[in-house]
C-alpha cells in the first residue's frame, strides 16, 4: 500500500473497499497517535472494517510483531479473497 516511512493516504479507503479486508493489522502508535485527527482517521477506519465483519488487531510497539509491523508502515490488512497473480493479468 505504502512505502516504509511514508504515510498512508487513508482517503483511499472507501466503501465497497474496506469489504474486501478480513482482518486488520495496525500498530498502537498509529491507533493512539496523539494527532487527534490522523487518530480519528485510523480509528474510523479500524471501526469500518469491524462494521463490515472483518477484525482489527492492534500491535503494541513495545512487542516484536508490533516493531515488525512499524517497519513496513504500521498498517496491513489481509484480504477475504485472493487476488490473481499480476502475470495472469491481461494488459
Amino acid at each position: 500500500m505504502t512505502r516504509p516511512g511514508h504515510a498512508m493516504d487513508l482517503s483511499m479507503w472507501r466503501w465497497p473497499m474496506i469489504e474486501w479486508l478480513s482482518r486488520h493489522l495496525i500498530t498502537d502508535d498509529l491507533f493512539r497517535n496523539a494527532d487527534v485527527a490522523t487518530r480519528r482517521k485510523y480509528v474510523n477506519l479500524v471501526n469500518s472494517v469491524k462494521n463490515s465483519g472483518g477484525t482489527a488487531h492492534v500491535f503494541s510497539s513495545m512487542h516484536v510483531s508490533g516493531e515488525q509491523l512499524a517497519q513496513l508502515t504500521g498498517i496491513a490488512a489481509i484480504l477475504r479473497f485472493p487476488l490473481p497473480d499480476l502475470d495472469d493479468i491481461e494488459m
